[in-house]
């Protein structure tokens, strides 16, 4: 019996080296590295915003404020106005302009319309769908072909300007005012917070215990 032990164990080891060593080497490879970022990467790229009007009524009037908004959130170098006579041109400068946009051009041009243009960024990430992984078995102990994606797209949706991606805006400076009075009430021994009044106040209702 000792020697049929003897025998038994180095056979047994030598299958265990093996299982693991196709574990390691065929189930676990540089696709199972890769990070949400890798498999689903935001892409960024410069588009061109487009709005003609032909006339300035009520309804292009609305589009037009709009456009502007758009404009100030994402847009990027000045608005471009071409087209059209010089008469409404010069009409929808003034309606635009009366929106808040400070960067505006005129270009020469003709036709029947005035052509509003202005550079903005979109983010865009693959589509999400890929389902062809049996969630059930997983040998690795890794992530499914769709992971992650539907976190990627959302954070694409929610970016305020995608251009941030690419050359992220520096930050806002400081209120040294309002600082300095931090300072000088919390050396007083005093509350730093800020006080709120009546409407912003709350309490919890006991009508329903």
């Amino acid at each position: 019996m000792k020697k049929y032990h003897k025998v038994i164990k180095p056979a047994l080891a030598a299958l265990s080296i093996t299982a693991l060593t196709a574990c390691t080497s065929t189930f676990n490879g540089a696709e199972q590295a890769l990070t949400v970022e890798d498999r689903y990467p935001i892409e960024v790229s410069e588009t061109t915003a487009t709005l003609q009007v032909d006339s300035l009524s009520a309804t292009n009037k609305a589009m037009i404020n709009a456009f502007v908004a758009e404009y100030k959130q994402r847009g990027h170098g000045p608005i471009m106005i071409s087209g059209a006579s010089s008469k409404l041109s010069r009409s929808v400068e003034r309606a635009v302009k009366a929106e808040g946009a400070s960067m505006v051009q005129r270009a020469p041009g003709g036709g029947s319309a005035v052509t509003l243009t202005f550079s903005r960024y979109i983010a865009s990430v693959e589509e999400c769908g890929d389902w062809s992984d049996n969630l059930a078995t997983s040998y690795n102990n890794g992530a499914w072909d769709n992971f992650g994606c539907a976190t990627q797209n959302n954070l694409a949706a929610m970016l305020e300007d995608p251009r941030d991606l690419v050359d992220p805006r520096g930050m806002t400076g400081v209120d040294p005012d309002r600082r300095s009075t931090i300072l000088e009430r919390y050396r007083a021994g005093e509350s730093t917070a800020a006080q709120r009044s009546e409407a912003e106040s709350a309490e919890i209702s006991e009508a329903v215990e």
